[in-house]
């Protein structure tokens, strides 16, 4: 009887974890989601692009990110502990679900409008923003921030170089590279964590998988 209630007990643990992974990545896609729709907002506001350029960019935006979300919620254990097969094949969707809606985000920090403080200050910080939730999200593996950072680190230092007077354009390049620097330390930071966190699931789903297989022959 202690074992049946220890495994309900197992189960209802499981259960409540996965609930909240599960609310835990939609809150982040619903962020992400709200983010671009304030910046696909101040595209239009500003007069950047036109507003059917704009819905196209987001729809295509959002379409790769809610797939993306998805897919690695299901995916994430066997890119971690699957076949070579299974990676690959993973890795592969992975990629082409990450990159499109990455260097969609970037486009239009490379048509800023104006030569004022305020448009290339916000495109900075816009930059800084995506890079840092770059690294901290894919951290189920190092290629997939090898495919989504290249554009908008460009997109950093582009407007650092806009923005920064002729005499110090060397300087606002520089601290724009330790910025991408630092974001890649979180990036491994992060993925190592990750990768801890993959291992403990997966050992106690096997230690709990040979448990139950024993409790089942000597009943």
């Amino acid at each position: 009887m202690q074992d049946l209630a220890s495994a309900d007990e197992r189960a209802t643990i499981d259960y409540s974890r996965e609930n909240a992974r599960i609310y835990r990545d939609n809150v982040g896609l619903i962020a992400r989601l709200s983010f671009i729709a304030i910046a696909a907002f101040a595209l239009v506001k500003f007069k950047i692009w036109p507003v059917y350029i704009v819905v196209i960019w987001y729809l295509i935006y959002a379409t790769f990110d809610v797939l993306n979300s998805f897919y690695l919620g299901k995916s994430s254990v066997k890119f971690v502990f699957g076949t070579e097969a299974e990676k690959l094949r993973i890795g592969a969707r992975l990629a082409v679900l990450t990159i499109v809606p990455s260097w969609m985000i970037s486009l239009p920090l490379y048509w800023v409008p104006g030569s004022g403080l305020l448009p290339s200050l916000a495109a900075i910080m816009f930059c800084c923003a995506v890079i840092m939730l770059f690294c901290a999200h894919h951290a189920i593996g190092g290629f997939l921030i090898a495919l989504t950072l290249p554009p908008m680190a460009g997109a950093l230092l582009y407007n650092l170089y806009r923005l920064a007077p002729d005499h110090t354009q060397s300087f606002a390049l520089t601290l724009g590279v330790m910025y991408v620097l630092h974001s890649l330390v979180v990036h491994y930071d992060a993925r190592s964590i990750f990768h801890e966190l993959m291992k403990s699931k997966n050992a106690a789903e096997n230690a709990n998988q040979i448990k139950n297989g024993f409790l089942s022959r000597i009943s």
